[in-house]
């Protein structure tokens, strides 16, 4: 090319004082289906190129088309926080190996309540619907304030201060979608217009139980008192809050069924739900609930008394015209399990203390449970019986009570955090 084409081409293609662009001159549906190609992430960052281009990737259409595009279930990984071997530090864990996890972008070191030299540096405490439930530290003096963010926008919340009397509070996050759409493929939702609550259940006073609610519609806290005596079973809860058919559920292992709070109640219609048989139960020493496929579901490890080694039991809760009742999925014993990794077998095998600890059900495979074993998050395939790897991590103590593990997915098109409450 010579120098006065490679000047026209330059001409041309440069930007003109007016912001106009060559992408101007394509077609609407053109550059729809352009956007509809590109990853998720990448499509929402290029709402920032113009107003044009925000127009059409903010359109419900477009949405819709983006999501047809991903038939497959959405980006999933465990946050899993736990003590690093030095013991200076509490550390979070992403298993997932997928790019949009892997990427520098993933953290949370841009909310206000992130504080890099604590040994905790951020209190992780709920998920729902691509959305974080973090907090600050509370102490006597100071209250406790929540942050609602979403990792993939660096987007965040802060709530008002809330004070807790320096007491225990079992903490959820629900997301309540007003619109939706219909797809080919089944029913998406499309998240532009949420509604936002956060629930607190707090011993109040040795009498009183205080469920507090924050509603993303109104910005302020609502109390609602309880007797304590008529709730006891509340002292000691599952820390992870479900978010199940719009309301929270809890697992209260004395009471052997789920507290739930339907924060769009008004007053909060907190009681338990979803009772586990007590014949069916044996001695269970470890639980975790979780959503699997739209389905409650409860793991169990217990200790068979006549065998002297672990039962891992699956329970799922089918709905019926009465509620619900409980149905065993799938029972085995630890020392059944196989895997490529011999020192896996050997503490299956090990009968006199149990090496793996519960963390969550995968929410969109049946047959898979996560499990924690001495520095590795394993997963397990209950119906090929197989152990596998996932992540190891250099802890403390590899299966200390102060690790937990957060079930976090990523929709395909982010949940967007309320910049504006009235």
């Amino acid at each position: 090319m010579d120098v006065a084409k490679r000047e026209k081409s330059c001409k041309a293609n440069a930007p003109s004082p007016s912001g106009y662009s060559a992408s101007d001159n394509l077609d609407e549906s053109l550059l729809l289906e352009i956007f509809c190609r590109l990853p998720c992430k990448s499509a929402h960052r290029f709402k920032c190129v113009s107003k044009r281009w925000f127009s059409i990737i903010s359109d419900s259409y477009f949405i819709q088309r983006l999501l047809l595009a991903h038939p497959q279930p959405p980006p999933f990984t465990l946050l899993f926080k736990y003590e690093s071997n030095d013991q200076q530090k509490m550390k979070v864990l992403i298993t997932s190996k997928e790019a949009v996890f892997r990427s520098q972008g993933f953290s949370l070191s841009f909310l206000p309540c992130f504080k890099a030299n604590e040994k905790d540096p951020v209190n992780i405490i709920a998920s729902c619907n691509g959305l974080l439930l973090c907090s600050s530290a509370a102490t006597k003096a100071c209250p406790t304030v929540y942050y609602i963010c979403n990792p993939l926008t660096k987007q965040w919340f802060a709530l008002p201060p809330v004070y807790h009397c320096n007491q225990e509070a079992y903490s959820g996050l629900i997301c309540e979608n007003e619109g939706g759409a219909k797809g080919g493929n089944g029913t998406f939702s499309i998240n532009d217009q949420y509604k936002y609550r956060v629930v607190c259940i707090v011993r109040h006073s040795k009498t009183d139980l205080a469920v507090k609610i924050f509603s993303s519609e109104t910005g302020i806290w609502k109390e609602i008192f309880r007797r304590y005596r008529d709730y006891y079973p509340m002292v000691y809860l599952h820390h992870q809050a479900i978010a199940y058919e719009g309301v929270l559920h809890w697992w209260s292992p004395l009471n052997r069924s789920f507290v739930t709070c339907d924060p769009y109640n008004k007053d909060g219609n907190l009681r338990f739900s979803f009772a586990l048989n007590y014949a069916a139960m044996d001695l269970a020493f470890e639980e975790c609930p979780g959503v699997c496929k739209g389905r409650l579901r409860l793991c169990q490890q217990l200790l068979s008394l006549t065998e002297g080694f672990s039962i891992i039991r699956v329970w799922n809760l089918e709905e019926d015209h009465d509620g619900g009742k409980w149905c065993l999925k799938h029972e085995f014993f630890l020392h059944e399990l196989e895997s490529e990794v011999t020192q896996l077998v050997e503490y299956a095998r090990c009968c006199s203390v149990p090496r793996f600890r519960l963390l969550s059900v995968d929410p969109y495979d049946e047959n898979i449970i996560y499990m924690s074993c001495l520095g590795s998050i394993v997963s397990c395939n209950m119906e090929g019986k197989t152990l596998e790897i996932v992540s190891e991590y250099p802890a403390a103590d590899g299966n200390s009570q102060q690790s937990r593990a957060y079930p976090f997915h990523l929709p395909w098109w982010p949940t967007p955090v309320p910049s504006y409450i009235n």
